[in-house]
């Protein structure tokens, strides 16, 4: 049986550059609603904090990986809140993911920039755009 301690170990050696984490939810369509010894519902809950605890020192240290480095982004449009055009590279799924943040007017929504990355968060790449027009 793999149990939560072989998935924890998996976690901390495997290093995923990307993951996301979600505790089991029972639907009653499924067959796995009535199997018997199903684990507490706030035990799942914590489990899966646990886990994404142990990524995120991880996911911090991928992020930082990309300060000085030049890579492409798709530009998806721009973020009110942030005051930011808001972008994804090649391995970023849109609103899962993490986000390149760009100064608004440094590419149009639509195009692939070459960006180079200055600064670097949990969850967030900030960068200036190469050259000017995207590709």
């Amino acid at each position: 049986e793999f149990g939560f301690a072989e998935l924890r170990a998996l976690v901390v050696d495997y290093r995923f550059e990307r993951l996301g984490v979600f505790p089991y939810s029972r639907e009653e369509t499924t067959p796995a609603h009535d199997l018997p010894d199903q684990i507490p519902q706030e035990v799942a809950e914590a489990r899966a904090a646990d886990l994404m605890a142990l990524q995120q020192g991880v996911m911090g240290a991928f992020q930082r990986s990309f300060v000085g480095r030049t890579v492409p982004v798709l530009v998806d449009g721009y973020d009110e809140e942030a005051k930011r055009l808001v972008g994804r590279t090649h391995a970023d799924a849109p609103e899962v993911d993490c986000r390149v943040l760009l100064k608004k007017g440094a590419a149009e929504p639509g195009t692939i920039v070459d960006v180079t990355v200055t600064k670097a968060t949990d969850y967030e790449l900030h960068g200036g755009v190469e050259g000017g027009a995207g590709r």
